[in-house]
C-alpha cells in the first residue's frame, strides 16, 4: 500500500513542478485575480461565469503572489485531492486503480476548479452516511455555492426521514442566508453565470454531438462546427429541440435517482448513487469537456462501485479516461481532421453508455439483494 501513496505523491510532484501548461486554466484564473485585488468585484465589473464560492480559490491563489499564481493553485488544489486520495487509500479499495485514473486526469485535476467542487460533495456524503445531518447539510450548501451540481447531495437527508420537514425548513435558511450576503454584494448581476451556460449550444465532445458527427459522415448530414464559449461547438437542424430534451433528461435522471434511492435507502451507499447522477450528467449534458471526468472518479472508488465491476469493465473505464484524457487532450486540432477521430470520439461514449448501464445494474442488484453497505469518515 506505501508504494500506491508513493506513486501518487510523484505523480502530483511531478504535475506541480513539471507538467506543461498547455492545457491549463490558471492564466485565465489570474487575470480574475488580478482584475480583484485592483478592486474590481465579480459579475458587476468584469463577467463571472462561476457561483460565488468558486471566488475564494481563484483569489486566495494569488495573495501571495500573482507571478507563481499557477504553483499555487496546484499546491491549494493538491490539498483537496491528497484528503480525497487518503480516504481511498484507508479502505484499501483498489488505490492503484485510482491513482492510475486519476493520474491521466492531473491536468484537469489540478489546473481546474472541479476538485474543489468534488471536495465538499466527498464531505456531505461522508456525514450523511454516519448521520451527521447538520454537518452534511452545510457542505452540500458550501459545494452548491461552487457549482450547482453539489446539491445534488441533499439527497442523503432522505435518510433523516424523522427529521426531513425540520431539514428542509435549515435547507432553504442556509441558502436564503448565503443569497442575501451575496446579493448584498453582487445585485442581480450574480446570476448571469446561468445565463452563460444556458446559452451554450452542444459542445463538439458531448454525446449528442458524437452521434450527429458520424451521422453527418456517414448520411452527408448537414452541421456546423463554431468556436465559441471557449470550445469548439456543433450546429445543426433539430439542435434546440434535443438542448431540450437533454435538459428533460438529465432531470427525469435526478428524479429517478431520488425515488431510488428513497426507495431503497438503508441498502444503498450515497456514493454509488452520486456516481450514477454523475454519469447521467456525462452522458445527457450538452457540455462535457475533458475536466468533467474528474467528477466521478472519487465517489466510484469511495463506493463499493468499484469492487463490483469486473475485469472488462475496468478495462473499458480506463479506455474512456486514455481517450479523453491523452487522446483527445488537444481535441481542438484532432477534431478537425474528421474521419477516424470522429469514430473514436464516438466509441468513447459508447463506451461511457456501458459503464453508465453496467453502474445502474450493479446498483439495482444491491437494492434487490439488501446489501448494506457500512461508511465511516
Amino acid at each position: 500500500m506505501k508504494k500506491n501513496l508513493f506513486l501518487f505523491l510523484l505523480t502530483r510532484i511531478f504535475a506541480i513542478f513539471f507538467m506543461s501548461a498547455i492545457l491549463s486554466d490558471t492564466y485565465y484564473y489570474v487575470t480574475l485575480a488580478q482584475k480583484m485585488f485592483q478592486g474590481a468585484i465579480p459579475y458587476i465589473d468584469f463577467p463571472f461565469e462561476y457561483p460565488p464560492f468558486a471566488i475564494f480559490p481563484i483569489y486566495l491563489s494569488g495573495v501571495i503572489s500573482t507571478e507563481s499564481y499557477r504553483l499555487w493553485f496546484m499546491l491549494l488544489a493538491f490539498i483537496f485531492d491528497f484528503f480525497i486520495f487518503w480516504e481511498i487509500y484507508k479502505r484499501k479499495n483498489h488505490v492503484l486503480f485510482y491513482v492510475i485514473l486519476s493520474s491521466l486526469c492531473l491536468p484537469f485535476l489540478l489546473e481546474r476548479l472541479d476538485i474543489f467542487m468534488v471536495f465538499p460533495m466527498v464531505m456531505a456524503l461522508g456525514c450523511y452516511q454516519r448521520n451527521k445531518f447538520n454537518q452534511g447539510l452545510i457542505w452540500s450548501t458550501i459545494g452548491g455555492w461552487f457549482k450547482l451540481i453539489p446539491f445534488i447531495t441533499y439527497i442523503g437527508t432522505f435518510k433523516d426521514k424523522e427529521n426531513f420537514g425540520r431539514t428542509m425548513v435549515k435547507i432553504i435558511l442556509l441558502n436564503f442566508l448565503i443569497l442575501t450576503i451575496f446579493s448584498m454584494s453582487f445585485y442581480s448581476n450574480m446570476f448571469d453565470f446561468l445565463k452563460y451556460h444556458l446559452d451554450r449550444p452542444f459542445q463538439i465532445e458531448s454525446v449528442v454531438s458524437s452521434f450527429v458527427l458520424i451521422f453527418a459522415q456517414v448520411f452527408g448530414f448537414k452541421i456546423e462546427i463554431v468556436n465559441s464559449f471557449g470550445s469548439q461547438n456543433i450546429l445543426f437542424n433539430g439542435m434546440n429541440l434535443l438542448l431540450k430534451l437533454s435538459f428533460f433528461l438529465t432531470l427525469a435522471s435526478f428524479g429517478w435517482l431520488i425515488y431510488f434511492f428513497n426507495k431503497n435507502k438503508n441498502q444503498l451507499n450515497l456514493f454509488d448513487v452520486t456516481s450514477i447522477f454523475i454519469l447521467f450528467l456525462l452522458l445527457f449534458s450538452k457540455v462535457l469537456s475533458d475536466q468533467f471526468f474528474v467528477w466521478p472518479l472519487a465517489f466510484l472508488f469511495l463506493g463499493n462501485l468499484i469492487k463490483q465491476m469486473n475485469l472488462l469493465d475496468k478495462i473499458i473505464l480506463t479506455a474512456i479516461y486514455f481517450i479523453t484524457c491523452f487522446l483527445f487532450v488537444n481535441y481542438w486540432s484532432v477534431i478537425e481532421k474528421g474521419g477516424i477521430w470522429h469514430w473514436i470520439l464516438f466509441l468513447k461514449n459508447i463506451l461511457l453508455i456501458y459503464i453508465t448501464v453496467k453502474s445502474i445494474i450493479i446498483l439495482n442488484k444491491k437494492s434487490e439483494n439488501g446489501i448494506r453497505v457500512p461508511f465511516s469518515l
